[in-house]
Protein backbone atom coordinates (compact mmCIF):
# COMPACT_ATOMS: atom_id res chain seq x y z
CA UNK A 1 0.00 0.00 0.00
CA UNK A 2 1.66 3.46 -0.82
CA UNK A 3 2.72 5.84 1.75
CA UNK A 4 0.20 8.39 1.34
CA UNK A 5 -2.88 6.10 1.05
CA UNK A 6 -1.58 4.44 4.54
CA UNK A 7 -0.81 7.67 6.11
CA UNK A 8 -4.75 8.87 4.73
CA UNK A 9 -6.56 6.11 5.89
CA UNK A 10 -4.56 6.36 9.28
CA UNK A 11 -5.61 10.17 9.04
CA UNK A 12 -9.50 9.32 8.77
CA UNK A 13 -9.56 6.22 11.27
CA UNK A 14 -8.23 8.38 13.87
CA UNK A 15 -11.08 11.49 12.97
CA UNK A 16 -13.83 8.44 13.08
CA UNK A 17 -12.54 7.34 16.39
CA UNK A 18 -12.27 10.76 18.01
CA UNK A 19 -15.78 11.72 16.64
CA UNK A 20 -17.27 8.66 18.07
CA UNK A 21 -15.84 9.32 21.31
CA UNK A 22 -16.96 12.91 21.26
CA UNK A 23 -20.10 11.86 20.36
CA UNK A 24 -20.83 9.43 23.38
CA UNK A 25 -19.34 11.71 25.68
CA UNK A 26 -20.92 14.94 24.90
CA UNK A 27 -24.04 13.50 23.40
CA UNK A 28 -25.12 12.42 27.06
CA UNK A 29 -23.92 15.27 28.94
CA UNK A 30 -25.97 17.59 26.92
CA UNK A 31 -29.40 15.50 27.68
CA UNK A 32 -28.22 15.20 31.43
CA UNK A 33 -28.11 19.45 31.31
CA UNK A 34 -31.83 18.85 29.20
CA UNK A 35 -33.25 17.09 32.01
CA UNK A 36 -31.75 18.34 34.87
CA UNK A 37 -28.92 21.20 35.55
CA UNK A 38 -27.61 19.02 39.09
CA UNK A 39 -27.66 16.06 36.63
CA UNK A 40 -26.31 17.85 33.58
CA UNK A 41 -23.28 19.27 36.49
CA UNK A 42 -22.75 15.46 37.34
CA UNK A 43 -22.49 14.12 34.18
CA UNK A 44 -19.76 16.88 33.21
CA UNK A 45 -18.39 16.21 36.11
CA UNK A 46 -18.05 12.62 35.37
CA UNK A 47 -16.55 13.82 31.77
CA UNK A 48 -14.42 15.86 32.67
CA UNK A 49 -12.33 13.80 35.36
CA UNK A 50 -10.54 11.09 33.46
CA UNK A 51 -9.50 13.55 31.16
CA UNK A 52 -8.38 16.21 33.06
CA UNK A 53 -5.91 13.18 35.72
CA UNK A 54 -4.52 12.21 31.72
CA UNK A 55 -3.61 15.67 30.88
CA UNK A 56 -2.41 16.27 34.04
CA UNK A 57 -0.20 12.96 34.10
CA UNK A 58 0.80 13.06 30.89
CA UNK A 59 1.68 16.48 30.18
CA UNK A 60 2.44 18.66 33.70
CA UNK A 61 3.63 16.14 35.76
CA UNK A 62 6.80 14.63 33.26
CA UNK A 63 6.82 11.40 34.71
CA UNK A 64 10.04 9.79 33.18
CA UNK A 65 9.53 6.48 31.86
CA UNK A 66 12.42 4.24 32.35
CA UNK A 67 14.55 3.34 29.69
CA UNK A 68 14.62 -0.38 30.14
CA UNK A 69 10.61 -0.62 30.13
CA UNK A 70 9.25 -2.64 27.38
CA UNK A 71 7.59 -1.36 24.53
CA UNK A 72 4.55 -3.22 23.75
CA UNK A 73 3.72 -4.68 20.25
CA UNK A 74 1.10 -2.12 18.54
CA UNK A 75 -1.26 -5.19 18.00
CA UNK A 76 -1.75 -5.37 22.34
CA UNK A 77 -3.04 -1.30 21.82
CA UNK A 78 -5.10 -2.98 19.10
CA UNK A 79 -6.81 -5.84 21.02
CA UNK A 80 -7.11 -3.86 23.89
CA UNK A 81 -9.02 -1.08 22.78
CA UNK A 82 -11.18 -3.58 20.49
CA UNK A 83 -12.04 -5.25 23.43
CA UNK A 84 -12.79 -2.33 25.64
CA UNK A 85 -15.14 -0.56 22.91
CA UNK A 86 -17.27 -3.79 22.45
CA UNK A 87 -17.53 -3.89 26.34
CA UNK A 88 -18.81 -0.39 27.10
CA UNK A 89 -20.82 -0.22 24.43
CA UNK A 90 -22.19 -3.70 25.50
CA UNK A 91 -22.64 -2.40 28.69
CA UNK A 92 -24.43 0.37 27.55
CA UNK A 93 -27.25 -1.18 25.62
CA UNK A 94 -27.13 -3.74 28.32
CA UNK A 95 -28.02 -1.49 31.65
CA UNK A 96 -29.52 1.16 32.48
CA UNK A 97 -27.74 3.63 34.44
CA UNK A 98 -30.50 5.92 35.61
CA UNK A 99 -28.97 9.14 37.65
CA UNK A 100 -25.54 7.61 37.93
CA UNK A 101 -23.34 9.12 35.04
CA UNK A 102 -21.18 5.65 34.02
CA UNK A 103 -20.99 6.08 30.41
CA UNK A 104 -19.74 9.82 30.19
CA UNK A 105 -17.52 8.27 32.65
CA UNK A 106 -16.60 5.27 30.30
CA UNK A 107 -16.09 6.96 27.52
CA UNK A 108 -14.06 9.98 28.64
CA UNK A 109 -11.77 7.40 30.56
CA UNK A 110 -11.49 5.60 27.13
CA UNK A 111 -10.27 9.08 25.73
CA UNK A 112 -8.06 9.54 28.67
CA UNK A 113 -6.44 6.69 28.11
CA UNK A 114 -6.22 7.34 24.12
CA UNK A 115 -4.12 10.39 25.40
CA UNK A 116 -2.45 9.16 27.52
CA UNK A 117 -1.46 6.07 25.68
CA UNK A 118 -0.45 8.58 22.58
CA UNK A 119 1.62 10.72 25.13
CA UNK A 120 3.15 7.89 26.90
CA UNK A 121 4.84 6.31 23.92
CA UNK A 122 4.88 9.64 22.36
CA UNK A 123 4.31 7.72 18.88
CA UNK A 124 1.48 8.33 16.44
CA UNK A 125 1.73 4.89 15.26
CA UNK A 126 0.20 3.73 18.93
CA UNK A 127 -2.76 6.91 18.45
CA UNK A 128 -3.54 5.01 15.56
CA UNK A 129 -3.21 1.24 16.76
CA UNK A 130 -5.58 2.17 19.50
CA UNK A 131 -7.95 3.94 17.30
CA UNK A 132 -8.55 1.12 14.84
CA UNK A 133 -8.92 -0.84 18.08
CA UNK A 134 -11.91 1.80 19.12
CA UNK A 135 -13.21 1.68 15.25
CA UNK A 136 -13.44 -2.12 15.02
CA UNK A 137 -14.90 -2.54 18.44
CA UNK A 138 -17.83 0.21 17.38
CA UNK A 139 -18.00 -2.31 14.02
CA UNK A 140 -18.05 -5.17 16.30
CA UNK A 141 -20.99 -3.54 18.71
CA UNK A 142 -22.97 -2.91 15.77
CA UNK A 143 -22.24 -6.29 14.09
CA UNK A 144 -23.70 -8.03 17.41
CA UNK A 145 -25.78 -5.52 19.15
CA UNK A 146 -27.48 -3.77 15.47
CA UNK A 147 -27.14 -0.07 15.21
CA UNK A 148 -28.13 1.89 18.99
Amino acid sequence: MPAVLRRALNYITVTLALAFLLTNLIGPILVSFANDFGLGLRSLAAGILPILIAVYVGFLLNLKVPANESRSPAINNFVIFTLWTLLIIGLERTYDFVGLPFRELLFSLTLATLIWRYKRRNSFEALVSCCYGIVCGWLAALVLFGWF
